[in-house]
């Protein structure tokens, strides 16, 4: 992965929250419940079908979509870079009686490269964008070419990973105090 990025700080962040005795950093009901709601409503919106769509999930976290995703059937594979995020993501799925083996993958969200071209149906970035706080992160992320799929999972790098004609689903965190 080269150089330390700034965002690898993350998992420092996972180590202090669990450290704190919370057992998973993103478990507050009502905005689980906004998460699942958006991903019934995309996976509806797409038409996809249990069994036969391969999920991409970058920046999986601790495996809130990830779960609810392979608990409806679809092929799944969730890419982070946080270590103790996959451990809680991989105690997630044995908790509810499912193997995590090959759902979940070690590495930087930010870089696909290393992904097959049209290698999925359908992609979910569940709040990724806020954890990228550099301003010229953000811009690359959101408007970069696909010559920058090696570095950033823009929109373009993204299209790249999957199928010919399918979408992705991107949940932003409301800014709070916007009307």
């Amino acid at each position: 992965m080269g150089e330390r990025k700034y965002y690898e700080a993350y998992e420092d962040r996972y180590r202090d929250v669990h450290r704190q005795g919370v057992k998973y950093w993103a478990d507050l009901p009502w905005e689980v419940l906004e998460d699942l709601a958006e991903l019934d409503s995309f996976l509806a919106f797409v038409g996809a079908n249990p069994g036969v769509h391969w999920v991409l999930e970058p920046g999986c976290g601790e495996g809130n979509l990830a779960l609810a995703l392979v608990h409806k059937g679809f092929d799944y594979l969730g890419i982070d870079l946080a270590p103790s995020a996959l451990e809680r993501a991989r105690a997630r799925f044995a908790e509810a009686g499912f193997s995590a083996e090959g759902k979940f993958v070690l590495h930087d969200a930010t870089d696909l490269a290393f992904l097959p071209e049209a290698g999925f149906d359908f992609a979910v970035d569940n709040k990724l964008l806020h954890m990228l706080v550099v301003d010229s992160d953000r811009r690359s992320y959101l408007s970069a070419s696909a010559h920058d799929r090696f570095h950033y999972p823009t929109v373009a790098a993204l299209i790249d990973v999957l199928l010919p004609g399918r979408v992705f689903m991107r949940v932003v965190n409301p800014v709070m105090g916007a009307s």
